[in-house]
């Protein structure tokens, strides 16, 4: 009986793993094959393994600037949005059953508009003769319309719009698998609102603080439409240096500023994932 277990355990985890297969072909074509193919357009010169494409890069000071503005873009971005989407996510964990429903499609419904209308909305929002022009008028902080259309401004503000629910789901899924016992625990210890705060739902739910953080932080430093359509080439980034490249046939331009770009997102996440796993070791 033991011997006839174990083989149809053997069986059942062999027939399991065939799910597997499709996916991680399509990966290897879809992801494996261009990447190698990237890598060596950026590495390979002259038959042989080089980095001289890399210290050209880097010797301009205009490939640099645009390192440290994705860099900047990306880790701005990801702060801004882990520290909105955490009272957010938290709100909708210890929401109601109904009323958490309605904040989740609230919070992804923008998920399902094209990040180009996003961003042109942004710029109708932001514009001269906008709304938010007319209501600092109407208030009389301004006195005359006040250029918001391809600024850091509008940059950060479209950033928020596009990437914000990336932040707000893992800390959601983190705090509704958790519950509400160790806030409860707290409170009948006495604690104040402030303290369980602090010292208790903060860190519970930090992990997906980090995760949306990760999330955002990669999607930003990649992001190629709207760092274009809100503020063009006043604030250059690596995805659109690559862009450049690429269209003016230099292939191996293009190819070095991709894989700075993923560069950059790896150090950041592995950075971000480093911080959680020594945030959650006991003293």
């Amino acid at each position: 009986m033991g011997g006839e277990a174990r083989r149809l355990d053997s069986f059942g985890r062999a027939a399991v793993s065939l799910f597997a297969v499709p996916p991680v072909v399509f990966l290897i074509f879809a992801f494996v094959v261009p990447l190698c193919v990237v890598l060596g357009a950026a590495f390979l010169d002259g038959g042989g393994v080089s980095v001289s494409r890399y210290i050209a890069f880097f010797a301009q000071e205009g490939n640099r600037t645009m390192v440290l503005n994705t860099f900047v873009y990306g880790v701005v971005t990801a702060l801004v949005c882990a520290a909105l989407g955490f009272p957010l996510g938290y709100a909708i964990a210890r929401a109601g059953r109904r009323m958490q429903v309605t904040l989740i499609v609230l919070t992804f419904l923008p998920l399902c508009t094209s990040i180009i209308v996003k961003a042109f909305a942004i710029t109708l929002i932001l514009k001269s003769n906008g709304p938010v022009n007319a209501l600092l008028l109407m208030l009389g902080v301004v006195d005359e319309p006040v250029r918001l259309i391809f600024t850091r401004t509008a940059l950060f503000v479209g950033s928020m719009n596009a990437f914000l629910p990336f932040a707000v789901l893992p800390v959601f899924a983190v705090l509704a698998e958790r519950g509400r016992d160790l806030e409860e625990a707290a409170a009948s210890l006495g604690c104040s609102p402030a303290f369980t705060l602090f010292h208790v739902v903060i860190p519970t739910a930090f992990p997906g603080i980090v995760a949306g953080f990760s999330i955002v932080a990669a999607q930003a430093i990649s992001a190629y439409v709207v760092p274009t359509l809100l503020i063009g080439d006043r604030f250059r980034v690596l995805a659109r240096g690559a862009y450049d490249s690429y269209v003016l046939n230099d292939r191996a331009g293009a190819a070095v500023a991709a894989t700075i770009l993923l560069a950059l997102s790896l150090a950041v996440v592995v950075c971000a994932n480093r911080l959680s796993r020594r945030a959650e070791r006991p003293a």
